[in-house]
């Protein structure tokens, strides 16, 4: 041990991380460690925590998360280090240590918001959001959903989708609204599936369950519950299996099978725990268990120690039914001390999370109706953005982006129609218009085709440009796009056939999204103008290039060139062109 280099521990960690193999990466963790805080053992304690925190080892994963969370921060990785935040604040989460997991998905919300991506900011908001659920917050927690469901929408994460439909479709759940309930788990399954994601399928399977369970549909929540518990054992996951377990447990009772309902206990039994919910609902099982086989004596001690647990930790609708079932077991063992004490308590808590419900269900259906506003709104704002920008642009712009890029070796093209002036004048205005539109239309498509962005027109003139790929890469769309401009086979009214010149120079350009109330993305520099120069040179019918072009294109076996020699250009001197020809033309 310790004999390896770091290139070569790097290389088993990447090994086993595809391999999800927890127990090679802590061998591996052991042999790191000497080297300090470098980037394969920060990789390695990251997926160890994760392959953790799946199989339902929350403790264990926040420990190799912390050591995750150390490193990246120590070597600068900023968007590793908010991904690894935020999985704590879902552990903590997990484990009801509810302030914490606030504090690290706040921490987590605002290193995405600095370093991105932007599919961590909805990640964080929806950690936030659960935490407004299990506080009983359930208004926050549905604006903090919705919030995370629009960023995810607009950056088109379908990853995060489900899990944020579900979170939703619990919100109604636990506030029995349960058509809307399965309305948005159904929706999450559905998304689930197209993504093959089974620990999802998982989850959301077991939602369903719980409705079907809410509404006394026993045999149809048995079956759900039943299912999940397939899934998850599939997938190794003793701690989803033990949760479900618990569901399973309830109906069992539910359905008065005590035989089915002793063995799924002993199940629970023989797992530990960490998630506190599902001990209060175990012990509330045994209890029910202990008092239906005439052991009131035990089902008594068994409450006690279930609402023991629910102070501890404020639940506040698991101590009113604990107190139920005391008053209601009071009544069986004679003791009416116990039942004054019980009846008071579930009495107090009951009213005062009644009053908060009355309150909550009110200020739901404000938030619901505000959401509801805010949504279409924020689509009646993309369909303007999508009207007048390209859609990446516009994309960017409506998460709030500020679009200002350059581009090195952008390919810019114009073109105008030839003729255009004297034959419009002849013609009605409408005939004009009606024919540049379907001319533009023509050349829309052959942008999308090429991945050629469109910037904008000028009465008969038409500029777009490529600048993501490299030169070669934007020199070649913006001829293959030229070449399919000059064969549009468009006519004038009178049959003449519609002629146009092109122009196209490659340079670097500066480009970006200007106006406030009317926005329009331009590209600007003496690229641009070059290409102009170009496009007034041209000859009828023909595609003309600079020099620079020419260079983008040539050993490509797709064009041929054909120099025109050197013309003079104005405010520019003489500048060498070319003729685009191609191949087989």
């Amino acid at each position: 041990m310790g004999s390896r280099t770091i290139d070569e521990l790097a290389a088993e960690v990447q090994r086993h991380i595809e391999q999800n193999n927890a127990e090679a990466l802590e061998q591996c963790l052991l042999e790191l460690e000497p080297f300090g805080l470098t980037q394969p053992l920060a990789s390695a304690s990251h997926i160890l925590g994760l392959l953790l925190s799946q199989r339902g080892h929350p403790v264990n994963a926040l420990v190799h998360y912390q050591r995750a969370l150390a490193a990246h921060l120590a070597l600068g990785d900023h968007a590793n280090a908010a991904t690894i935040t935020c999985n704590i604040g879902f552990d903590y989460e997990t484990l009801g240590q509810y302030s914490d997991a606030l504090e690290y998905f706040n921490r987590a919300l605002s290193l995405h918001e600095q370093h991105g991506p932007p599919a961590g900011v909805a990640n964080a908001t929806l950690g936030l959001g659960n935490i407004a659920a299990a506080t009983g917050d359930y208004p926050e927690a549905l604006k903090q959903f919705h919030r995370a469901l629009e960023l995810a929408e607009s950056i088109g994460n379908r990853a995060s989708l489900p899990d944020i439909h579900t979170n939703i479709g619990n919100i109604y759940s636990d506030t029995d609204t349960y058509t809307k309930a399965l309305e948005y788990h159904r929706k999450a399954l559905e998304l689930y599936q197209e993504l093959g994601d089974q620990r999802g399928i998982a989850r959301v399977t077991g939602n369903i369950g719980v409705v079907h369970w809410k509404t006394g549909n026993f045999p149809d929540a048995r079956d759900q519950f039943t299912r999940t518990v397939e899934i998850y054992r599939s997938l190794n996951d003793r701690g989803g299996v033990t949760f479900v377990t618990g569901n399973l447990l309830t109906v069992a009772i539910d359905m008065g099978d005590l035989d089915r309902a002793s063995e799924l206990l002993a199940l629970m039994d023989a797992e530990p725990l960490a998630d506190v919910h599902v001990v209060v609902q175990r012990e509330r099982s045994r209890a029910q268990i202990q008092e239906l086989s005439g052991d009131l004596d035990a089902a008594h001690q068994t409450l006690l120690s279930a609402l023991a647990i629910a102070r501890e930790r404020s639940l506040a609708t698991a101590q009113a039914d604990v107190h139920k079932r005391l008053r209601d077991l009071a009544l069986k063992r004679n003791d009416l001390a116990d039942y004054v004490e019980h009846n008071n308590e579930f009495t107090r808590i009951t009213d005062e999370v009644n009053g908060k419900e009355t309150a909550t269900r009110l200020a739901m259906q404000e938030a619901q109706r505000q959401i509801d506003l805010e949504r279409k709104e924020h689509e009646r704002h993309l369909a303007v953005l999508h009207a007048t920008l390209p859609k990446a642009i516009a994309d960017r712009v409506a998460r709030g982006e500020t679009v200002s890029d350059h581009f090195d070796a952008a390919a810019v093209l114009f073109t105008d129609i030839v003729g255009f002036t004297s034959h419009s004048s002849e013609l009605p205005g409408q005939v004009v218009t009606a024919l540049l539109e379907e001319l533009y239309r023509a050349f829309d498509l052959v942008c999308r085709q090429h991945g050629v962005t469109k910037v904008k027109t000028i009465g008969d003139a038409y500029l777009c440009f490529k600048g993501d790929g490299n030169a070669e890469e934007n020199a070649a769309a913006l001829a293959n796009a030229a070449a399919a401009f000059l064969h549009t086979g468009l006519t004038w009214p009178s049959g003449e056939p519609l002629v146009i010149r092109v122009g196209i120079h490659i340079g670097p350009v500066t480009a970006g999204v200007i106006g406030t109330e009317r926005l329009q993305y331009d590209i600007w520099g003496d690229t641009v103008n070059t290409a102009s120069r170009m496009e007034s040179n041209a000859l009828p019918g023909t595609v003309n290039l600079s020099a620079a072009m020419a260079n983008g294109l040539r050993g490509n076996p797709e064009f041929t060139l054909e120099s025109r020699g050197m013309i003079e250009v104005k405010g520019k001197g003489a500048m060498e062109m070319f003729l685009l020809r191609a191949v087989g033309s």
